[in-house]
């Protein structure tokens, strides 16, 4: 009756709507009384949120998911829109309820990762970043990542993937914060806002401004550490383009003291990882912060040959070779700084016209 994608997009509609903080009161009025006397109460979101969907699925009548769809606030979207002809046909009795079977939806595995940013644009060979990623199944991934490679090598275009592979699962907190303007006017303030409107980080306990910037950056990086939500998985704080030297003191206090508290404490592992770009290692070292590291390679034909075979399953063989082909014969190769970015729009532009 709704199938797995459906289902997905329900689950991530609950969450967004449910209310924080979790009250018995609040989940009996997403579902029945039934279901609370079951469950016992979760504290964690996600799980609930999938719990209700996956129930109200699989009752033998409507009731339960009929209540859950009136509490969605956006019932009007497009990606609802088969959900709500159901309630529809549910209603005037032009459609019999058929249960389902109650079943996960959300899935973590490494196949089921985005392969594209949140604007289509193909990410390509990037594997082993993928695999230093949190989550929730109890692999190893490292609390503080810094992440390496040559100038236009696409260590910012990792942070538009982190915000794919968050949305794909609806459970994961990404906070980012960009170098964009000039570097001796970076505000520590700044950046840790927003890191923390991505993180969700509670803030009404942000420390007040302290008069002298470096200890201003470890009380609001204390913050971070400290008030950051748990969740089911780990939230992902991503500071991207802030190795350079000519930044204030202040900012670079901010990043190492960061890394520390989490580095250094097991409960801010559970709460925070720390992902840094082209970042100097030897100033982490300094806060004792022996971080994993992640060096970008450049791309090559195979690489773009393995995303449209994995991208577009069971095509021909010929169809591969001629989108990789008209991909690196439209790029300069002698233009090294200009050719990951040509790559992108190349391969995005050929994904376009790829389908079946």
């Amino acid at each position: 009756m709704i199938d797995n994608d459906l289902r997905k997009i329900l689950i991530e509609k609950v969450l967004d709507d449910l209310p924080l903080p979790l009250t018995l009161q609040t989940i009996k009025r997403w579902t029945d009384d039934q279901f609370v006397r079951e469950v016992d109460f979760i504290s964690k979101p996600i799980k609930l949120a999938e719990l209700i969907v996956i129930t109200a699925l699989s009752r033998p009548n409507s009731d339960m998911f009929v209540n859950v769809w009136n509490n969605l606030s956006n019932q009007d979207s497009g990606d609802l829109a088969g959900l709500a002809k159901l309630v529809q046909d549910l209603g005037n009795g032009g459609v019999e309820w058929q249960v389902s079977e109650a079943k996960t939806v959300l899935s973590w595995a490494f196949e089921h990762d985005p392969l594209t940013t949140l604007d289509g644009f193909p990410f390509v060979d990037r594997t082993e970043f993928r695999r230093l990623l949190p989550r929730p199944q109890g692999e190893t991934t490292p609390a503080c990542l810094v992440v390496l490679g040559e100038e236009k090598t696409g260590k910012s275009h990792l942070s538009h993937y982190c915000e794919a592979y968050a949305k794909s699962r609806g459970s994961l907190n990404v906070g980012i914060a960009k170098q964009m303007g000039q570097p001796r006017r970076e505000n520590v303030r700044t950046i840790a806002l927003h890191l923390a409107k991505g993180l969700r980080t509670q803030f009404s306990v942000r420390p007040p401004e302290h008069a002298e910037p470096e200890r201003d950056a470890k009380n609001l990086a204390d913050w971070i550490a400290r008030y950051t939500p748990e969740s089911d998985i780990p939230a992902i704080a991503l500071i991207d383009g802030y190795g350079r030297s000519d930044l204030p003191d202040a900012v670079h206090v901010f990043i190492g003291t960061l890394a520390s508290l989490i580095a250094s404490n097991p409960a801010a592992q559970e709460r925070l990882r720390l992902i840094v770009t082209g970042y100097d290692i030897s100033r982490l070292l300094d806060y004792g912060v022996d971080a994993d590291q992640y060096v970008l390679g450049p791309i090559e034909r195979s690489h773009l040959d393995s995303w449209f075979r994995t991208s577009f399953p069971d095509q021909p063989g010929y169809r591969y070779d001629s989108a990789v082909s008209q991909i690196m014969e439209s790029v300069d190769a002698s233009q090294p700084h200009a050719r990951l970015e040509n790559l992108k729009l190349e391969a995005y532009a050929v994904s376009l016209e790829f389908g079946p």
